[in-house]
């Protein structure tokens, strides 16, 4: 059989488009390398961010503002992003909330405290400076301001968890006149209250801004015996962010008024659910990595995991961001928001919010 003889000229081209001295043509990966030797925000797939500023919140907190590049597509006010940096040579990657409003020059400010052995956390309060450069996801998350604002909005937060609620109370700016907003923020002392010289100079300017810290190194936790009062007006919008216990006492305070659904939760860090007679110790292999360990009911499967030496990817450890997503072959894992059991073979599930309930096989 004859095979038709190659054009020299269709040769030749095909050869030179295959030379590697062309390959940052054919490969994206690559041209980003290439473009990013001229400007390390320039990118064809990634949104990149250069750091342009930065804030000493407290002690222990840390606003940096960024500017991004052409792919960043705006947020809304409330939404979290994932952050991805170098420290040391390596790649980490974590979920958190943007403290700013959306802004006409496109700037985006996030705030972070440090939390010990945190990596990126301590690189940001410590580390992070004027001119470097991140990796950013694409801004998610439900926890913002409806289409048509209700007559009053009161806003909860604690600690940190002040941060996207901070983002949406800026937001409102101009839309204020006709809006009344009640702002209780829980820290443990006065030097520990996130933005608080521009929340007490709203206050002071703001005569429909009611502001209220409660100092629980003084006084004690918000708890919903406290909170109960507020809960009491049906018409209220109602935003709380914190963690775990925080956000539980106010779900009860609204529950108990008839309300919980006026209230909007976002979460920082996990709820777990209380430990059953089915949460006890289960082997876990781990396919891909040919590693099996023994999982505690009550733990998360990331936990776990690392715990057995293994490195899986993850960016938020609470659910919202996806990234330690893997599929789970066999056995059943409890949701450790909400105690739904998935059974079913063959599922993805999120190793941060997950708990065994059988034994299991997971493709890590």
């Amino acid at each position: 059989m004859l095979t038709p003889a190659l054009n020299p000229v269709s040769g030749f081209v095909a050869g030179l488009l295959s030379s590697p001295w062309l390959r940052p043509l054919n490969d994206l990966d690559a041209l980003d390398d290439l473009v990013s030797q001229v400007d390390a925000t320039w990118s064809l797939t990634r949104i990149k961010a250069r750091i342009i500023g930065t804030v000493r919140e407290t002690e222990d907190v840390r606003t940096l503002v960024l500017r991004p590049n052409q792919r960043w597509p705006g947020h809304r006010a409330g939404q979290h992003v994932l952050v991805d940096a170098e420290i040391g040579g390596r790649r980490v990657r974590r979920t958190f909330s943007i403290a700013s409003a959306p802004n006409a020059d496109g700037t985006l400010a996030i705030t972070v405290k440090r939390r010990p052995g945190g990596k990126l956390s301590v690189w940001w309060n410590e580390c992070a400076a004027v001119g470097d450069v991140l990796t950013l996801g694409a801004p998610q998350g439900d926890f913002v301001l409806p289409a048509r604002l209700p007559r009053r909005i009161v806003m909860l937060s604690a600690g940190s968890g002040i941060t996207p609620v901070m983002a949406i109370l800026r937001d409102l700016g101009s839309r204020w006149p006709d809006t009344r907003v009640l702002f209780v923020h829980s820290a443990r002392s006065q030097a520990e209250v996130i933005f608080r010289d521009e929340l007490e100079e709203l206050a002071r300017r703001r005569p429909n801004f009611d502001l209220r810290l409660h100092l629980s190194g003084k006084v004690g936790r918000l708890d919903t015996a406290t909170l109960l009062p507020l809960a009491q007006t049906a018409d209220d919008l109602v935003f709380v962010c914190g963690p775990a216990g925080f956000i539980d006492s106010a779900t009860r305070a609204w529950r108990d008024a008839g309300n919980q659904d006026r209230l909007i939760a976002e979460h920082f860090g996990l709820p777990v659910i209380a430990a059953g007679d089915d949460s006890v110790p289960q082997s876990v292999q781990a396919q891909r990595s040919g590693v099996s360990f023994v999982a505690g009911g009550g733990r998360s499967l990331l936990a776990e995991a690392e715990a057995a030496g293994l490195t899986p990817a993850y960016g938020c450890r609470m659910g919202i961001c996806h990234s330690c997503k893997c599929r789970k072959l066999t056995g059943a894992v409890v949701d450790l928001r909400t105690g739904e059991v998935s059974d079913q073979p063959d599922q993805v599930i999120q190793l941060c919010i997950s708990a065994a309930r059988s034994a299991l096989t997971l493709d890590i």
